[in-house]
């Protein structure tokens, strides 16, 4: 079975992929915000946070043979999580990320973090 984190609209649509070639996939959200309305009813699903302690139990009760990672780009502790879980249990570990959008011909002004973005909106007369 294959253990798919997830959290993007690439969710569904990836775990669908997966179950059509014939293999099994539970998926693993954070939340359970996701549209899953598409979602192949062979496809298994779990939400809530899984701490790195709890992954290698809930691993070992499914025997997972693989881990894609499609969680959120931002999400850099569960993707430093899950790729130092599947180096322990020596699982392979697909990171799977959507292509960049592109802004171009938009009005956009880029910041670095959450911050700068609260900082620049407090201070513009919109």
């Amino acid at each position: 079975m294959i253990l798919l984190f997830g959290g993007t609209a690439d969710t569904v649509p990836l775990a669908n992929l997966i179950v059509s070639s014939g293999r099994r996939v539970l998926i693993s959200t954070l939340t359970d915000h996701l549209d899953f309305s598409s979602l192949d009813p062979r496809a298994q699903r779990r939400h809530g946070p899984l701490r790195l302690d709890d992954l290698e139990e809930f691993i070992g009760a499914y025997q997972f043979t693989q881990i894609i990672d499609a969680t959120h780009p931002y999400a850099q502790v569960v993707q430093s999580n899950i790729q130092e879980l599947a180096g322990h249990l020596k699982l392979p570990l697909i990171r799977f990320e959507r292509a960049e959008s592109s802004f171009e011909g938009y009005n956009v002004i880029y910041v670095s973090d959450h911050e700068e973005a609260a900082k620049l909106i407090s201070k513009r007369d919109w």
